[in-house]
Formats: C-alpha cells, structure tokens, sequence
C-alpha cells in the first residue's frame, strides 16, 4: 500500500482555560474518524501551538487537511513535510494526543535540525518520522 506523511503546525486559538478539555474533544473526533479512514498519527500542543503528524493514503490526507485548514480553533497553518513513506510510524495509534504545556523544556534545536533533514529528503522512511517524534521528546 502506498502510504503518505505530511506534518503541520499552527497556532491555537483557543483560549488556554479551555484547552484541555478542548484536547480530549478533538481527540476524540479524530480517533474515530481516523480509524474509519485509515489515518493515523499524533497531535501534540504546546505554548499555544499544534504540531500534527498524520500518515495514511494520500486522498484521505488531503480531505483532512481541507477540513483542519477550515477548523476556527486554530490559524498560520504551516506544513513541515508531506511526502511519501514507506510504512505508518505510528500503527496502531488513530490518534494519539499530547499536551506538553507542563513541560518545562522540550528539545527545539535536536527538532529543528530533524525537520531540516525531513525537508531534503524526497521520500520518507517510517524511520525518520520516529526520529522526528523522538526529538520532540528528547
């Protein structure tokens, strides 16, 4: 199955005393209608940001992206990667959703320097789409 990546990020609207209960809303609509469209993937929030990492065929992708692009709670959209890959990253997982707001430090530089990679590469191994998540980790 040919498979596709893309990853965005974009700035919250939502106000920030109705963010987590926000959270769990979108993660809940995203699950199941990334279960029901073979999508899967990862959001994460921090400092009034969203950093999404969505995987499945590219037609599905694209439809989401038309409705996230259309979602009022955020705005500046700005796309990472969308690239082809070779197999899902992140099996198992329709949605998984990550608030790191009460984290005190995530690890920008190691994130930079892996997006910049991501970016010249033509196509994507499942690999650097961990690389990527585990740098925001790090």
């Amino acid at each position: 199955m040919h498979m596709h990546a893309l990853c965005y990020k974009s700035r919250s609207l939502i106000d920030k005393k109705y963010i987590a209960k926000e959270l769990d809303y979108i993660h809940n609509i995203a699950r199941e209608r990334n279960l029901t469209d073979g999508i899967s993937g990862v959001l994460f929030y921090k400092d009034a940001c969203f950093l999404q990492i969505i995987e499945g065929k590219k037609d599905k992708l694209n439809a989401l992206m038309d409705d996230i692009q259309k979602d009022p709670r955020h705005q500046d959209i700005e796309y990472i990667f969308d690239k082809g890959c070779e197999d899902r990253a992140f099996t198992g997982w329709s949605m998984q959703c990550f608030n790191f707001d009460r984290v005190e430090k995530m690890a920008f530089p190691s994130l930079r320097k892996v997006s910049d990679d991501l970016r010249k590469n033509d196509y994507l191994h499942y690999r650097d789409v961990l690389n990527f998540y585990n740098a925001l980790l790090a």
